[in-house]
């Protein structure tokens, strides 16, 4: 059992994934539904896959249908490493995964670094 089992969403999330989130369902989301969700959201889990990781928790004004929060890119930095982020809503879960690119070791200790987050423009 996750030490994180019986925490509420708020209590996990770090203020560089709170600011992700924020920034990938800025179209999705209402403030008051995004405040609400952090708030009462269960934790379901999270899986560090060596590459980045995956955290998924769950709330009952989540869509059942699938969502992918992909726009606007956003990115996060740690002096020379560079990751991004995408979120996906299913079955009122939602799963953020943040992930390498290419071949840099992802610290296990990565979500308690100082981390730069930015977007990126998708158009051109």
């Amino acid at each position: 059992m996750s030490i994180f089992s019986k925490m509420k969403l708020v209590d996990i999330l770090k203020e560089f994934e709170l600011d992700v989130l924020q920034r990938l369902g800025g179209r999705t989301f209402s403030s008051r539904q995004f405040s609400k969700i952090t708030r009462e959201a269960e934790f379901v889990s999270l899986d560090f896959t060596g590459a980045g990781y995956f955290l998924t928790f769950r709330h009952d004004s989540l869509s059942e249908q699938r969502v992918v929060l992909n726009d606007p890119v956003v990115l996060g930095r740690i002096g020379e490493m560079t990751v991004g982020f995408v979120a996906f809503i299913e079955y009122r879960e939602l799963t953020l995964e943040c992930h390498s690119f290419g071949d840099e070791v992802f610290p296990d200790s990565f979500r308690e670094l100082d981390v730069e987050v930015s977007t990126q423009s998708t158009t051109k």
